[in-house]
């Protein structure tokens, strides 16, 4: 058995890789942390995560950084979710260090449908104190990143990454299956396709005219129906990428980009007009970096979100006995 290392920020990924090529379990081990018994760092901080591979297999696999510090958002793990699956993704991927047991009881029913898989992601040391990160960066995101590639990679043809306030969005297809799988055809040595970014502000007012769903927008606070004041254009590749990608063709991947290609395989940087990454932000830019524009972009699908997310929301009540209240405050 074989040994695939690779060092992230404040950590050792050991990943052991037996002869089929696919790691059987990842450690992270504390860098520079001090222990008990010096030398034996391995032992007394690391932590093996298991990698047991699902049965099922999938078109696309979402791998969403660490939930931490008890996230508590309810409305938009759930908006998130059921706009990912409406874009093309078949399953979510969550690494949990720290939710909320509201948050835990949504993801234990939308687990029990196969909706999403929950990782336990419990490191062997703080990694949030003081107001600043320390030891690891992220609640090692990166180490997540990579887990999620080894894990899935035989279970799925295409990965992304994207944080719970991002979105891909294809500008013709409306599908990221049927548009990665064109991309493909059109650049067959390609092992991922970065994308640039749109910022969405957040914390500005709702969309001020009339839509169909406005009311059920509201109510479920549904930011890709609300929430329409972007940039006039994308934010260079060097800010903010992200990516879908073929695990198959990738060795390492870093949060915004590819960090190690197969042989003959590299990235493909797509143009704005083609795909984009949709990045709802809450906290300010000033002043608008590039000018703003109005994009009603998920109106199209506006019938279709809010029927997945009432349903969702009447799933979870049910099965949680809880009140919309309860889930909702």
């Amino acid at each position: 058995m074989g040994m695939y290392t690779k060092k992230y920020s404040g950590a050792f990924i050991l990943c052991p890789v037996p002869p089929g090529g696919h790691p059987a379990s990842v450690t992270i081990i504390a860098d520079n942390v001090p222990t008990d018994f010096p030398g034996d760092r391995a032992d007394s901080r690391g932590i093996t995560i298991s990698a047991e591979l699902p049965a099922e297999e999938f078109r696309i696999v979402a791998c969403v950084p660490p939930l931490h510090r008890r996230y508590d958002k309810v409305s938009q793990l759930i908006e998130f979710v059921e706009v990912q699956r409406m874009l093309g993704v078949d399953l979510i991927v969550v690494y949990n260090h720290s939710v909320s047991a509201r948050v835990g009881k949504v993801l234990d029913s939308m687990s029990h449908h196969g909706v999403v898989h929950v990782i336990p992601w419990e490191l062997p040391f703080d990694a949030y104190l003081g107001g600043g990160y320390t030891n690891i960066h992220y609640f090692g995101q990166l180490a997540a990143v990579n887990d999620c590639l080894y894990r899935y990679r035989s279970r799925t043809q295409y990965i992304i990454n994207v944080d719970m306030d991002e979105y891909i969005v294809p500008s013709l297809e409306g599908n990221l299956w049927l548009w990665v799988n064109k991309q493909l055809t059109l650049n067959p040595a390609a092992s991922a396709f970065i994308l640039k970014s749109y910022l969405l502000y957040s914390y500005l007012p709702d969309h001020k005219d009339y839509f169909p769903t406005q009311e059920a927008a509201k109510k479920y606070q549904l930011v890709t129906l609300l929430k329409t004041n972007r940039t006039e254009e994308t934010l260079p590749f060097r800010i903010r990428p992200k990516y879908i990608y073929d695990p198959k063709r990738v060795v390492s991947a870093g949060i915004h980009n590819i960090w190690g290609h197969r042989r003959n395989f590299k990235s493909q940087y797509i143009p704005s007009d083609d795909c984009t990454v949709y990045h709802y932000r809450n906290a300010k830019v000033t002043p608008n970096p590039n000018g703003s524009v109005t994009d009603t972009y998920f109106h199209s699908f506006q019938y279709d979100i809010v029927q997945r997310i009432e349903s969702r929301w009447r799933t979870i009540r049910r099965e949680m006995n809880l009140t919309f209240s309860d889930l909702n405050h």
